[in-house]
């Protein structure tokens, strides 16, 4: 769970939580992803947290 925590607070860039969101729902997330992609578990965490982040809650884009 530190794991997670760390990485999704140090790549928070890439992703876009709701509000009020809290750490629990980023190991759900990263769970489910390690779950459909396991491959990417032998990477290392540093390499599935923010993929899963970033699938899971991606930032919207606003129209220019």
């Amino acid at each position: 769970m530190g794991l997670i925590i760390g990485l999704a607070d140090s790549f928070n860039e890439l992703f876009c939580p709701p509000e009020n969101s809290i750490y629990g729902q980023y190991f759900r997330v990263v769970y489910r992803y390690v779950q459909q992609h396991p491959a990417e578990v032998q990477k290392g965490g540093a390499v599935p947290v923010p993929k899963a982040m970033e699938s899971a809650l991606p930032c919207s884009k606003e129209p220019q």
